[in-house]
């Protein structure tokens, strides 16, 4: 007979036909369907990144033009300030290099500063002190041709 020799767990060997699994075989079959499910599960974790990769990788690129968005909407408006308005919490403030006046609207929230011109050192300051015509630089969100100010500073080498 053209078999096989094979060993059992008993240390005993026993002759086994090709294709045929009897007796202590199947363990040679359980190594050949383990190899069979290890290829399988492959398969299946490759198609898995296939069909998923463009997925990740669109929700990567959505995410871009929104954050774009956000930073496009910070602005900066310097100048003179031509009306303070406690009460509705603006000042409005035309541009040195033209007549462009804009509305720059504050609130608890803004943090208000004095510095020199040129200076790195800055010191906190009250609202109140900003006065008509002084030079302030607001930094904030443009919303519809008005900014939304979180910092204002008053500059002190062009106030009066």
């Amino acid at each position: 007979m053209n078999g096989y020799l094979v060993t059992n767990r008993a240390g005993q060997s026993e002759s086994v036909l090709p294709g045929l699994a009897l007796s202590e075989a199947r363990g040679l079959l359980f190594c050949a369907a383990r190899a069979l499910l290890k290829r399988e599960v492959m398969t299946v974790r490759k198609l898995f990144g296939l069909l998923y990769a463009p997925v990740i990788a669109f929700s990567l690129t959505a995410a871009a033009p929104a954050q774009e968005k956000i930073h496009a909407n910070e602005g900066r408006w310097e100048g003179n300030v031509v009306r303070s308005n406690p009460d509705k919490s603006t000042l409005t403030v035309r541009s040195v290099d033209s007549n462009v006046e804009k509305t720059v609207h504050y609130d608890s929230g803004t943090r208000w500063v004095s510095q020199e011109h040129g200076s790195k050192k800055f010191n906190d300051i009250d609202p109140t002190q900003v006065k008509d015509n002084d030079r302030v630089i607001a930094r904030g969100i443009w919303d519809r041709g008005v900014l939304y100010a979180t910092l204002i500073s008053k500059r002190l080498s062009h106030s009066d």
